[in-house]
């Protein structure tokens, strides 16, 4: 006698799960089919993909169906169904119209940029500063432009004075740089990153000893990342704008028991003695930095889209924002969410996504998202 659905080996219960899925997969492709013919009677009407009060009705009549033990279960599967039959709609309308998405948000037809063209670079600090460093790296040949601060650098791009301003974006140690991350809210674009090892030093006026040390004195970020020396150090923090400015005021104070927390290049700058060679909590400290321009470049060896969004307000919209990645075979190498300003309690959300230039998939994500979020903006599509 061969075993059967009902008798309880566990083969002949895999077999019949089998035949489902063979079931569901014919219905899909059927389903599938039908949504291609929607987004056909949909083309040139102005007509949205996604029907809210529609999608609405369809969950509420699949959990009827469905019955209360299943009813849950059901609605993710309908919304999953769903989710999937808008990304099938949508591929067909960018394929149709892909010039809508090239003006929503600036993408070239080809990514053939150059960043050639950088001649002055901004940075906030001076040439000790670590974003000169990186400055240096990303734009060898370009003249060096210091500003007091990263909104300033930014400024001198917005008013044409910068063809690039170099900003710190996050860091291994300490995360995100919240007042940057706010300042690429700005019309400005991503245009290049760099990786860049920082090895803080404890600097102080020649004369100077650790033991005498009482006040250390860097960028924010800074503090954070060398929070445990100072911790043991027993030293008060007083936050600078920039590491390098923390040099220069030590220097200016010429007092023994005031120590900058900065980079060598910057003790050397300023006539610092170097106490401590490094006083970062983890040897492997980094910082990754973004270089910003006025105008959206996508060049040849681009590997990394980002995107600026916010939510509509309803249950799940995170998660299904995240899904039209995951379903498009995309990976998220980094998502951070930042409070608006104007609006208590609201959240802008940052994501990196790795991704060739003008990738078909990528930019089905893109054309997606910038029709059912509430706002949209493409941050850049770049080079490391």
């Amino acid at each position: 006698m061969q075993p059967t659905e009902t008798s309880g080996d566990l083969s002949a219960l895999r077999a019949g799960i089998d035949r489902c899925d063979e079931e569901l997969v014919a219905l899909l492709r059927r389903r599938m089919e039908i949504s291609s013919r929607v987004a056909a009677s949909k083309a040139g009407t102005g007509k949205p993909v996604r029907d809210p009060e529609r999608e609405a009705a369809v969950v509420a009549r699949v959990r009827a169906l469905a019955g209360a033990d299943l009813a849950a279960a059901a609605e993710s599967l309908v919304t999953t169904l769903m989710r999937t039959s808008r990304e099938r709609q949508y591929d067909i309308l960018l394929a149709k119209d892909a010039e809508a998405l090239r003006a929503d948000t600036g993408l070239p037809k080809r990514a053939e940029g150059s960043l050639a063209g950088v001649r002055r670079a901004a940075f906030a600090g001076d040439a000790g500063s670590w974003s000169a460093a990186a400055a240096r790296r990303l734009f060898p040949d370009a003249e060096p432009l210091p500003s007091p601060s990263f909104a300033a650098a930014c400024d001198l791009v917005t008013d044409g004075r910068a063809d690039a301003a170099v900003l710190p974006l996050a860091n291994t140690t300490g995360g995100p740089v919240d007042t940057v991350y706010h300042l690429l809210e700005r019309n400005l674009r991503i245009v290049r990153s760099v990786d860049l090892a920082v090895r803080h030093c404890l600097a102080a006026v020649p004369g100077a000893a650790l033991a005498g040390v009482r006040t250390v004195s860097s960028h924010p970020q800074a503090l954070a990342q060398c929070s445990r020396a100072i911790r043991e150090g027993g030293w008060r923090a007083e936050p600078a704008e920039n590491t390098a400015f923390a040099a220069a005021e030590a220097a200016r104070r010429a007092d023994p028991a005031f120590a900058a927390i900065c980079s060598p290049a910057a003790a050397r700058e300023h006539g610092l003695a170097i106490l401590r060679e490094d006083v970062c909590d983890t040897g492997v400290n980094a910082t990754r930095f973004v270089a910003v321009s006025r105008e959206l470049l996508v060049t040849p060896d681009a590997s990394r889209l980002s995107l600026l969004l916010r939510l509509p307000d309803r249950p799940g919209a995170l998660a299904a924002t995240l899904d039209v990645f995951v379903d498009r075979a995309l990976n998220l190498s980094s998502i951070c969410s930042q409070p608006v300003p104007e609006r208590p309690w609201e959240y802008a959300f940052f994501l990196d996504v790795e991704a060739p230039a003008l990738a078909p998939a990528a930019l089905s994500a893109v054309f997606q998202l910038s029709r059912e979020l509430p706002f949209l903006r493409l941050l850049g599509w770049y080079g490391a």
